[in-house]
């Protein structure tokens, strides 16, 4: 069975191109089941839930973070039996990233921003026609369209992500 640390260092082994790219495993979590109690450790509950796959336990979710520009197109959804749950990082282990991150995404201290109002589809639209140069660059595609870019950029399909953002505001709004 594998610890949590065999398991992202098998979805790193298997996805050398998307570490390259700067994407960065941080945890394995366990949905709680009956057999797993609630005082268990992570490990004992990855340990629980571990059933056939050699590559990560059922009901688990690997959580992994991704530069703000970064090709999603390529990444995998699940991995083994497992989730795989992506967060966009807006700081980056390279410094000449600073200046792709456009006002639009700065969260800043507003804790009222709604996911849906910080990644908006009109600001990776910003993003992308600000500086396409720097964007086929870091993601190595010289030849990109501005729809390629859009869908690497806003989770692998620009237009569900545009669908996903109205349906996400429709439900605040309707709720408030």
């Amino acid at each position: 069975m594998p610890t949590v640390e065999e398991v992202i260092a098998s979805f790193e082994n298997a996805y050398p191109g998307l570490i390259r790219m700067g994407l960065r495993t941080y945890s394995v979590t366990a949905q709680q089941t009956p057999e797993v109690m609630e005082g268990d450790t992570l490990e004992a509950r990855v340990t629980a839930l571990h059933a056939h796959s050699d590559e990560c336990p059922p009901n688990a979710t690997l959580h992994v973070s991704v530069p703000l520009i970064f090709d999603h197109r390529m990444a995998p959804q699940v991995f083994g039996r497992c989730a795989v749950d992506y967060s966009v990082r807006f700081w980056s282990f390279e410094e000449d990233e600073a200046d792709l991150v456009p006002q639009e995404f700065a969260r800043g201290n507003d804790e009222n921003l709604h996911w849906d109002e910080e990644f908006a589809p009109s600001n990776y639209e910003a993003l992308v026609d600000r500086c396409p140069e720097k964007i086929r660059a870091k993601l190595n595609q010289p030849n990109m369209t501005r729809s390629e870019m859009l869908d690497a950029l806003a989770f692998g399909d620009f237009d569900a992500h545009r669908r996903e953002c109205e349906r996400l505001k429709a439900a605040r709004v309707s709720a408030q």
